[in-house]
């Protein structure tokens, strides 16, 4: 079944706070999504996603079928805006401006900030989405 937003908002809730985790089937794929930290420098934590247990860089290839299902897509400039304003003192607004717009790449990123992000995500990109339920400690 298609995520609904009672089923979104559980996920968002659980993946609130740090060290928090959820397992999802989702089309036929068991996913791990885990807050833990995203940044070796300072304290931030994001939503990490393990697909059938694995985490493989190939999913963060653009054209990957399984990446574009889980991982966002990001866009960015090569030119930071200290560079683009001495392109554009040098070459020229409308120079500057063409090379910008030439000078961008995409990649998949391998988190998400938040858990609402993470299921606002499922809901535009997934067919099915089912929670999977811990499986209680036998003794």
């Amino acid at each position: 079944m298609k995520l609904d937003a009672a089923t979104a908002k559980v996920i968002a809730d659980r993946l609130a706070g740090p060290l928090c985790s959820i397992e999802l089937l989702v089309d036929g794929h068991r996913v791990t999504a885990v807050v833990a930290r995203i940044s070796s420098k300072a304290m931030t934590y994001g939503v990490t996603l393990y697909i059938d247990g694995l985490f493989r860089g190939e999913f963060s290839k653009v054209d990957n079928p399984i990446g574009a299902k889980f991982f966002p897509l990001r866009t960015r400039q090569l030119l930071r805006a200290k560079d683009y304003a001495a392109h554009r003192k040098a070459f020229g607004k409308r120079a500057a401006d063409d090379f910008r717009k030439r000078s961008t790449y995409q990649y998949r990123e391998c988190y998400f900030r938040t858990g609402r992000a993470f299921a606002s995500h499922l809901r535009k990109h997934a067919e099915s989405v089912e929670i999977v339920e811990a499986e209680a400690a036998s003794s």
